[in-house]
């Protein structure tokens, strides 16, 4: 059984379109928990697909959005002057601005904390990216 926001997905939809469909009854749904909820046989009656079993899988897995995953870091680097911490973020942030992909949905953020001497990075973004960003300021520590 799917709710509403994994059918809008699939049906690529906004939420409010899917529960119009509900309401006019064009898309079969039952409430549960005070949410709606459509099964797989619904959504492919929905679409005007009766596939043989074997194939139901493919056509609701074609239709969802792959899971992603989303990873952060924060990186402290201590006994760093104001110059220093600027030269590193403004690396960081060329390096954020580059049209790579996986920077795509990346974020960053930086703070200087004077009396400490302390730089502190917060990266967000894919494995990759956090990866490569961890290299990439390890390697501007050097």
């Amino acid at each position: 059984m799917f709710k509403v926001d994994k059918v809008s997905e699939i049906l690529n939809v906004h939420t409010k379109t899917v529960r119009r469909y509900i309401k006019e009854g064009k898309l079969n749904a039952k409430k549960a928990g005070g949410q709606w909820r459509i099964s797989e046989d619904d959504i492919l009656d929905f679409l005007g697909e009766r596939p043989s079993y074997e194939k139901k899988d493919e056509i609701i897995d074609s239709n969802i959005k792959k899971m992603t995953m989303q990873v952060s870091s924060i990186v402290d680097i201590d006994s760093c002057t104001k110059e220093e911490a600027d030269r590193i973020t403004a690396t960081v942030c060329a390096a954020m601005n580059s049209k790579i992909p996986e920077n795509k949905k990346a974020r960053c953020d930086s703070v200087y904390k004077k009396k400490e001497k302390r730089l502190r990075i917060m990266l967000w973004g894919s494995s990759k990216f956090i990866g490569n960003m961890l290299e990439m300021i390890s390697e501007i520590m050097k």
